[in-house]
Order: C-alpha cells, then structure tokens, then sequence
C-alpha cells in the first residue's frame, strides 16, 4: 500500500523544530515506520552529501503532496531540449554534448507540428545563466516561434555573446550552501583590518607625485619640497636639536630651567596651572580625537560603539594634564577610564581634576585588574614628567606594552617615558631635545602672554597661525 507514493514530491513538516523537508519519496518502509527522500532540501537548503534524507514517523508533523508525479506525456509533438549544465567561461556548448551528458526534458507543444521542427545537432548554446535560461538566436527559438534568425558575426549577436559570458564569469560558480549556514564573525574580520596602513596608504596616493617621493626621502624636512625656512624664535639657553614645522618656521628647542622659568613666571602673574592644563587638555583632545577614526567613532547616534581610551596619570603637572583631557574626551562621547598610580601626596590642582572627573560618570581606578580587557581603542600616558622623576611599575610597562594600541605621551620626560615608547606626544610652549622614543611630535599652543616669553630674553612669535597644535620634524 506504501509503495504507492514512491515518486510522489511531498513536503514534510517535523517536530521539535527541525524544520521542512521537501523531496521524493524514495522509499516507505511500513516495518521501520521511516520514509526516505531523494534530492531533499531543508528549509529551502539543499541537504548535503548525497541528498538522501530518511525520516521517522515520530518526527513527522504533517505531509503535503506537491506532485503525483503521475503525469504521462500526451501523444503529440516532441521537442527534446538540454538540461542548462555548468561550463567554463568562454567556451561554447553544443546541444549534442549536452545530450551526453544530461537526461532529455520533454516539452510538449500541441501546437507545434512535427515538420516545422528543425534538427539540433549543428546549433551552439553559449551560457545557460543561473538567473534564466535565455538562449540565443542560434537555437532551436526560431523553430518553436518562427522567428527571423540573426546572422552570425552580427552585432546584435555579438553583444549578446558578451552579455552571456559576463553572465557566465558573475554566476557560473557552483553554490556552497555549507558555507551559507556558516556565523560571520564580524569582530575577528575587524581585528585583521589594520586601519591606520590603509589611512597611510590614501594619503600618500592623494599627494602629487614631487611631495610624495620628497617626503619619502626626508619626512623631517617637508620645508625642501616648496617652503622657504624662516627663524622667528630666538633663546637665551638653546638645546641641542632644532625643529621645523610644516610651514618652515625654526623652532628651538629650550633646556629645562629655561621652561620651568618660564612656567613659574606665568603662574606669578595668575596664569595658574589650572588654565595652562585647560588647553593643554584641549591640544591632546584635538590630537587623540583623529586616532580614534574621527566622527565615524564618535556619531552621537550611535551609542553601543564608543571608544574606549585609557588615561594613565601620575601626581605631577603631565598628570593633570592627562585628568584634564580625559574629561574634555569624556564631553566627546569617548568612554574614558582614568588610571592613578600614585593615591599619596595629592596636591590641588590634581583634587581640582579628579572632582570634575567624577561627575563625567566615568570610572576612576588605581588597580590595573580593572582596566578594561580588550577593546582599547588609545592609551594617553601622563604617568612621567620632566620635573617630577617617578618610577614606573614593571607590572604597569608590560600592561601598556601587551595592549598593541596607539599611546599619546602628554608632556613626557625629554629621555621618553621609561619602558614605554610612545607614538607621538604633545608638548607645551615650546620642546626640550626630545629622544626618538617619544613618537612623533606636537607643539600644543597655551596661549601665554607674548609679555612673559620677553622677561625671560626669548624674542618669541607665534609659530601656529590657526591651529592649536603644530607637528615639528627634526631639522638637520
């Protein structure tokens, strides 16, 4: 009684979620209570392996019967047509290797008569596309339409032989229905992406071609390319290196005791460190914000996606500094974490930042095991300055140095933070002699009265036109 359904296409639905199959029915076993389908396909996928597919009757939900499969072909005109295969591009198929390789579809046609059907065997198919079945002139369409042949070597004909191969290169590739079912792991794709190579890279290509190669030679001097070097700063007490901006301006480098000269001159005269750290907070911000991936990172719409920077400060004027830009960053929509290493000898202008701190809703911490794990996007280190000698934990080094992340030193000691090389620092006022260790470098505008800078015997004009911060290259 069972077999009576072999051949019949049925859709199954199961149970227990596992979903619709649809196939023949191969076989019925009425002692095993199973039923087994050929060429089965699962929720519209095609099963793998052999596409045999066997079911339990205590599985079974509910059967639908798509076909009988009892059609029978009446007597009349039989045109025998190829099933499409798959073939390389650019080479033709016959009708004839198809009918080697594939079984007979029979169509029929009663209106048809039999004389007006014309051979095959001589006509060419070039591309069965998986979207349609569109064939050419050439085929047997003129036959079943009476049609106006095109003439080969045509123009008509040879468009549309490039529109089949183009067809042919696009969706001649097989479906691997495996790899459909397969998650995409978007963060891992993202991990191997490495952004700032491909920023460099459309950079480099969008100068011309003389910037470009004079860059290459010498990025220090990008004065030679098309700038005339202009000296406008002179000091009573130089260091050892001189700097040049983008614009050709000479900047000299001071020694240490000029700059702390020149810092406690500002404070006596109500330039406090509270306002010299309010812009060097807003340098570093304007610095740190285009490492992040600039208003892509920072939309304020999107919310699940922010930022991540890390602010390691130390008790001296860098750390406030770093306070200050964390809280400037934390106004941004950046997600800031602030990292204190030392809890003892706290003086006012640090109490002063870290109470402002607090009401940003970011986290404060002084223990490395709660810093975030992954997902840092920047790390601005204020742990060392010039003035303040302080000795870096090794369990703080080796953390900074795992994460693989950008670091920005803010105002760092002119030898580099110890153990940890930055990839670019901002420095107030003007630069001591800076080692390579601290990246490259920046020169952040305070806005100190031109007053000062002439009290101490420095002839000082402003090197920054309209920016707040300046890159400086080394100058030979």
């Amino acid at each position: 009684m069972s077999d009576q359904f072999i051949g019949y296409t049925v859709s199954i639905s199961c149970k227990d979620g596992l979903g619709i199959y649809q196939g023949k029915v191969s076989n019925v076993n009425d002692d095993n209570q199973t039923l087994v389908l050929q060429k089965a396909f699962k929720n519209g996928i095609p099963c793998p392996g052999s596409q045999l597919v066997t079911l339990n009757a205590q599985t079974i939900e509910s059967i639908h019967i798509i076909d009988s499969g009892e059609d029978t072909p009446k007597p009349s005109s039989i045109v025998s047509v190829t099933k499409p295969v798959a073939k390389k591009a650019n080479k033709p198929i016959s009708v004839s290797e198809n009918l080697v390789h594939n079984q007979l579809v029979n169509i029929t046609s009663p209106d048809v008569p039999t004389a007006s059907v014309k051979p095959l065997q001589s006509w060419t198919v070039f591309k069965e596309s998986p979207r349609k079945f569109n064939l050419d002139n050439s085929t047997f369409q003129p036959a079943l339409f009476n049609d106006v042949r095109t003439t080969p070597g045509s123009h008509k004909n040879s468009r549309r032989q490039k529109w089949h191969e183009k067809d042919e290169a696009c969706f001649g590739a097989p479906i691997n229905y495996h790899q459909l079912t397969k998650e995409f792991d978007f963060e891992k794709n993202l991990a191997l992406f490495n952004k700032q190579a491909v920023f460099e890279e459309i950079n480099a290509s969008q100068k011309p071609d003389v910037i470009r190669q004079a860059i290459k030679v010498n990025r220090c001097k990008p004065n030679e390319v098309s700038i005339i070097r202009s000296r406008q700063i002179f000091v009573s007490q130089p260091g050892q290196k001189e700097y040049i901006t983008d614009d050709g301006v000479i900047i000299p480098s001071i020694t240490r005791a000029l700059r702390s000269q020149l810092f406690h001159l500002a404070e006596e005269n109500h330039f406090t460190i509270s306002r010299q750290c309010e812009a060097m907070g807003r340098a570093v911000t304007e610095l740190a914000i285009p490492l992040l991936g600039t208003h892509h990172r920072l939309n304020p719409l999107d919310t699940q996606h922010r930022p991540i920077v890390v602010v390691m400060c130390g008790l001296h004027r860098a750390g406030v500094m770093g306070a200050n830009a964390a809280r400037i960053l934390s106004s941004h929509g950046v997600e800031t974490v602030l990292f204190l290493h030392q809890t003892q000898n706290f003086y006012q202008n640090m109490t002063n930042e870290l109470y402002l701190y607090e009401h940003t809703g970011n986290r404060m911490t002084t223990f490395l095991q709660e810093l975030p794990k992954h997902g840092i996007d920047l790390i601005i280190m204020a742990l060392a300055d010039e003035d303040t000698p302080v000795e870096i934990p090794r369990s703080v080094i080796n953390w900074v140095n795992s994460k693989k992340v950008q670091v920005l030193a803010v105002n760092p000691p002119s030898l580099g933070t110890p153990g940890i090389p930055a990839t670019c620092s901002v420095l107030p006022i003007l630069p001591l002699t800076n080692s390579p260790d601290n990246g490259k470098l920046y020169l952040a505008n305070l806005g100190i009265p031109m007053k000062f800078f002439n009290d101490i015997n420095i002839r000082y004009k402003s090197p920054f036109g309209h920016r707040f911060t300046i890159p400086l290259y080394v100058c030979d």
